[in-house]
């Protein structure tokens, strides 16, 4: 017999969470619409499977710039598990809401 709570954090997509503190670079590109903003065209993370960091990418994205209609980026990112927090989601006022777990930033280049 399988042990329950392994199944019902597969289930729940536990699993994914991360488990541990950690800080590594990464890259995404993304392309700009010519309709819609920005859209995630690859990444080399390797946290590439878990809902909170599609969740952290899609805010990191919203808060970028706009490109022109077209062009497509390599942005150099930090991305850092900043929480361990073990539900999923909580309620505000506007809806549900998934916990800040990620916290990615754009590598800048040093200017002389």
């Amino acid at each position: 017999m399988e042990d329950p709570r392994a199944v019902t954090l597969h289930q729940t997509w536990g699993h994914l969470f991360p488990q541990e503190q950690s800080r590594h670079k990464a890259t995404i590109r993304v392309a700009q619409s010519a309709y819609t903003g920005l859209h995630l065209l690859d990444h080399d993370s390797k946290f590439a499977d878990s809902p909170w960091f599609y969740a952290s990418l899609e805010e990191f994205m919203y808060n970028l710039p706009d490109l022109e209609p077209g062009e497509v980026k390599d942005i150099p990112v930090t991305i850092q598990v900043v929480t361990k927090i073990q539900h999923i989601y909580w309620a505000d006022e506007e809806g549900w809401m998934m916990p800040e777990v990620y916290k990615i930033t754009e590598i800048k280049e040093k200017t002389k």
